[in-house]
């Protein structure tokens, strides 16, 4: 069966020294893109003249388009009005697609009237040779889809393993306290459509000196830095009711208000609210750290 028509968009700046093997990775997929939207952030390097020259072998099938000069969130977000095709793959310039990305990604596309978001494992991967690394495992996502109301604490989607479909483009409202665009289509599709997960890797996960988000195993974080997370979850998390309450069902409005109500509130107020809904992450360790940031909470 063929899959359903999709588009790529590739976020780039100044990705010259691995966007040539995360474009070829694309193309030699067994079905290609109907477009694959380059939405470049303003690279000073030969990002762009690599792929442009990538191009020429394929007539028609490249778009490019100016970022918004914002920073990735903004310039993966403003991609999706450039394209058309039932689902949309987010591609980062620095990974590569496994041979197979695709043919799994199209067993699980469907004709939807709601949002649907598609995502898998990937392997963490230092450049080198392929050493097999589980993204999840690297980073205790489990291997099951996490209910809505612990998504919103907890992101458990990695943007550049996953694929939205157009009913939930036509959802997305862009924000300021958007904390990552993977994360807020993840709410969108959890809180008003559905997950998919495949347990499989689909990619090489790639990790440097410049990424922006990397894995656990690379990447250590204090207490500090995990606070301040905590603030922009919040943020994400009142954004997100305040943009689509009308639509929740009755259960999850009552929690994301009271949410926001207690954030902006007292410290017993709070405390309350712990009791009652005891908002949870993967373990204890990781509840108890969302509990004291709930209670420490301080909006700007």
């Amino acid at each position: 069966m063929s899959p359903l028509e999709f588009d790529v968009i590739v976020a780039t700046y100044n990705g010259s020294r691995f966007i040539e093997a995360q474009i070829q990775s694309i193309l030699d997929q067994s079905s290609l893109p109907k477009s694959i939207v380059v939405t470049d952030d303003g690279s000073t390097d030969q990002t762009l003249a690599i792929i442009k020259k990538m191009a020429e072998s394929h007539p028609g099938l490249f778009v490019f388009i100016q970022g918004p000069k914002q920073g990735v969130v903004a310039n993966v977000l403003h991609a999706f009005a450039h394209t058309s095709a039932e689902y949309v793959f987010i591609a980062d310039q620095d990974d590569i697609w496994l041979p197979n990305k695709i043919d799994l990604f199209s067993k699980k596309m469907i004709n939807s009237s709601y949002p649907h978001l598609i995502y898998s494992d990937a392997i963490v991967w230092g450049g080198g040779e392929k050493t097999g690394v589980s993204f999840f495992n690297s980073e205790k996502i489990p291997k099951r889809i996490i209910k809505s109301q612990h998504l919103l604490f907890r992101n458990s989607v990695q943007g550049a393993s996953s694929a939205v479909n157009r009913a939930l483009i036509l959802k997305l409202r862009i924000v300021d306290d958007i904390y990552m665009h993977d994360w807020w289509m993840a709410l969108i599709a959890s809180f008003l459509g559905e997950m998919t997960l495949i347990e499989a890797p689909t990619l090489l996960y790639r990790q440097h000196d410049s990424n922006l988000v990397g894995s656990s195993l690379v990447v250590k974080r204090g207490y500090g830095a995990k606070y301040r997370a905590s603030i922009k979850i919040f943020l994400q998390a009142m954004a997100f009711y305040d943009v689509y309450k009308v639509v929740l069902n009755v259960n999850d409005e009552l929690f994301l208000r009271e949410l926001k109500r207690v954030l902006l509130g007292g410290f017993m107020r709070r405390l309350r609210f712990l009791v009652v809904y005891q908002p949870k992450r993967l373990n204890f360790t990781r509840s108890l750290t969302l509990w004291v940031s709930i209670l420490l909470f301080k909006s700007a």
